[in-house]
């Protein structure tokens, strides 16, 4: 009976599986509730089912378990209905019933809605003012280029985000330009595993007002000896100091990459959790195999966002504890742009300090692939 039950879960789930990312929130949990609610078709259609089990399945189908319970007790208590064929019934209700509450459920909570700016390479090639990934930054001439205090040497521009070229995001500047500075070895300024490195090893800039004149700015960086580097790390950066691609952004709906370790077990709850107050018993011993199919639906769509502002990070080695709580200020996943072993670079600012304008405890967090 069981592999019966298994395999009818197997079939709903891949059919849920085929279209329910594609669309926002709403529309996906409304594709939710058509494929469970079109359950017993598919059973239907793909099962051998007697008269009694299949006129029983259709009375229940829209009962909750209590209803259910309490129905096919009438059932056998009137002789209307034998035991394996109420207890066929009652498992598949429970099946069911579990599968069309804890599967949105689960989705909500493992892809959620967060709006963020997407950030698109383009080819058109930029001027000193736009959002780019690597190149010239902007950078006036009574400015001091940023240094790290550990051991003074420059750091790389990694990228910079015109606000006035993008779009609305709530809590985010709607003007200036916010500028990354990172190490320039293999820490990439990576302090948020406290690897002993100072936290300066980054340095965000956010400039409020823009200098229009361009004779007020630099025009390059060959007096900052920026190529000045620690030897054994010199062709480690990701891109050379030639590379600059203009970004365009765009709001979009942010979703996941792979989902977190963390992620994936808050399911385990939310599944045992479930059985337990509901009193589902087909399943409370042994329950492993539908929660690694969830899980399994879960851990590998792909958003295509290589590069983005606030919504939902990519964490491939486990959320980093420093960052729970904190705003997604840039993450850019180099291992979808360079061939590459670091698979995503993020930095994270309190909301407080966003709000103010504080950049000076961004944290950043570096995951490899």
């Amino acid at each position: 009976m069981k592999d019966i039950i298994d395999d009818i879960l197997e079939d709903i789930m891949n059919e849920i599986s085929q279209e329910v990312y594609e669309n926002t929130i709403s529309e996906r949990n409304k594709y939710l509730d058509k494929i469970l609610n079109n359950s017993l078709e598919i059973i239907k259609e793909k099962y051998i089912l007697n008269d009694t089990q299949k006129k029983y399945l259709k009375v229940v189908i829209d009962y909750d378990l209590v209803q259910t319970k309490k129905f096919i007790d009438e059932c056998i208590s009137n002789k209307n209905i034998s035991e394996k064929d109420s207890k066929f019934i009652l498992e598949i209700k429970e099946a069911l019933y579990f599968m069309k509450n804890i599967m949105p459920t689960a989705h909500n909570h493992i892809c959620p809605e967060l709006e963020c700016i997407n950030l698109k390479i383009s080819e058109e090639k930029p001027n000193i003012f736009n959002s780019k990934l690597g190149g010239m930054p902007y950078l006036p001439l009574t400015m001091e280029y940023p240094k790290s205090e550990y051991d003074n040497l420059p750091l790389r521009f990694l990228s910079q985000i015109n606000f006035e070229e993008m779009p609305y995001l709530f809590n985010f500047p709607e003007k200036g330009i916010l500028q990354f500075f990172i190490k320039n070895n293999h820490t990439y300024g990576d302090n948020s595993h406290e690897y002993g490195y100072k936290k300066d090893d980054i340095k965000v800039i956010y400039h409020k007002d823009i200098i229009k004149d361009e004779n007020l700015l630099y025009k390059d960086l060959s007096s900052f000896e920026i190529d000045k580097i620690y030897e054994e790390d010199e062709n480690f950066f990701v891109f050379d100091l030639n590379y600059e691609k203009k970004l365009i952004g765009n709001l979009e709906i942010s979703h996941i990459n792979e989902t977190c370790e963390n992620e994936l077990e808050i399911i385990d709850d939310l599944v045992e959790d479930f059985i337990n107050k509901n009193n589902i018993t087909i399943y409370t011993d042994d329950c492993e195999e539908l929660i690694d199919n969830i899980k399994h639906l879960y851990s590998n769509y792909d958003d295509n966002i290589s590069i983005q502002i606030d919504g939902k990070p990519l964490f491939p080695q486990g959320e980093d504890y420093r960052t729970i709580g904190m705003t997604l200020l840039f993450q850019v996943k180099f291992s979808q742009i360079f061939p590459c072993d670091i698979s995503s670079y993020g930095l994270f600012i309190e909301e407080d300090d966003l709000k103010n304008l504080d950049f000076s405890n961004v944290i950043c967090n570096i995951d490899c692939c």
